[in-house]
């Protein structure tokens, strides 16, 4: 089970790295693997070194990254309470 979790795991890895670099998805079919190539913006963010390997990339500092993080909390507290009435 927990290899079987962990093969799942650097597939995705190894899939978001080919949307970030590539843009392009490879996408199992279980009889054959398929790419679909895709326009996707990505933003990365991490306190360290990302694993993906990212092509532009500034590192943004710390107190930028929570004041994001805040931001974005509370627009789904509030999208959840207007939403809700």
């Amino acid at each position: 089970m927990l290899t079987q979790m962990y093969c799942s795991g650097v597939a995705n890895m190894a899939a978001l790295g080919n949307v970030v670099s590539w843009q392009k998805l490879d996408y199992d079919f279980e009889f054959h693997r398929h790419p679909f190539h895709t326009d996707i913006t990505v933003l990365v963010l991490s306190e360290g070194k990302s694993l993906l390997k990212v092509r532009f990339g500034n590192s943004i500092p710390e107190f930028l990254l929570f004041v994001f993080i805040f931001c974005v909390i509370n627009l789904l507290i509030l999208q959840l309470f207007y939403f809700n009435e």
